[in-house]
């Protein structure tokens, strides 16, 4: 974590962000910045990108 840290681009922050909430490679590249409520700090994945089918919640 520490060595993605100090690395620059957009891979190593999407890396940083699969570790970090254990959710699927295609959940992360997929991530729009309407899913992410940064008051409530909470991440809400659609349904229809889930792979249940059920909308998940990262806090």
């Amino acid at each position: 974590m520490a060595d993605l840290r100090e690395r620059e681009g957009t891979a190593a922050r999407a890396l940083e962000l699969l570790v970090l909430t254990a959710c699927r490679t295609g959940e992360v590249l997929g991530a729009t910045w309407a899913e992410i409520d940064l008051d409530q700090r909470v991440w809400k994945i659609p349904a229809s990108r889930m792979k249940a089918g059920n909308e998940h919640k990262v806090r």
